[in-house]
């Protein structure tokens, strides 16, 4: 009976503290994938691939699932952890990490350009086409759909500038007149200025046609 009853003073509680805090932590995952992320997007930002990475890499161990969304624009914490490997040279890594984005949201454009520039780096240039046209195709028209639907709240790409690059890049890509490292470079420059649009967007959510 006296044991009972220091079971009853001491181990019980101490049990209840355990799950309480337990339960506490689980419901902290969310908030601490989202503050990771953060983190590793103002580095990404930032042109600190490095410094992005492993921030990355842990929500995408933890949180597998975690999009990140910005005014209809989605996109998985697998696709900023492709690009980021393939900006520091990880093109292996990259490219799984990229189809695995895929395998979640077929039509994330982002991650379908940088899966294309994966390809024509590593010299599959059959297939880097295919999927840089599907990707800039994609971002073409979510840009125009957005602006359509939406012509009173804000503007994507007000100036036209990526969608511009993007027709001029396709239309190339027809014609067969684009080399491989033009492609590339192209590739980059929409995929880097549809992010820094992300910013733009959310910074000024009134933005108008010039």
């Amino acid at each position: 009976m006296k044991n009972d009853r220091i079971y009853e003073k001491v181990l019980k509680p101490a049990i209840l503290v355990g799950l309480v805090m337990s339960s506490f932590f689980s419901g902290c995952d969310s908030f601490n994938a989202g503050t990771e992320f953060s983190s590793g997007r103002r580095a990404f930002m930032a042109k600190k691939y490095d410094d992005a990475l492993p921030h990355f890499q842990k929500v995408a161990e933890t949180k597998p699932d975690y999009v990140f969304e910005s005014l209809n624009f989605r996109q998985g914490v697998w696709s900023y952890l492709g690009r980021a490997q393939y900006l520091t040279g990880k093109t292996a890594e990259a490219r799984a990490s990229l189809e695995r984005a895929l395998t979640a949201n077929p039509e994330e454009p982002l991650a379908r350009i940088y899966l294309g520039l994966v390809l024509a780096r590593g010299g599959d240039e059959a297939n880097a086409v295919h999927e840089l046209k599907r990707g800039l195709s994609g971002l073409q028209s979510w840009l125009e759909y957005e602006n359509g639907h939406n012509p009173s709240q804000t503007m994507w790409d007000p100036n036209r500038e990526i969608r511009k690059e993007i027709g001029n890049t396709l239309s190339a890509i027809d014609s067969k007149s684009l080399a491989p490292g033009t492609l590339i470079e192209n590739g980059e420059w929409i995929g880097w200025a549809m992010e820094e649009e992300i910013d733009k967007v959310r910074r000024d959510k009134t933005r108008q046609t010039d």
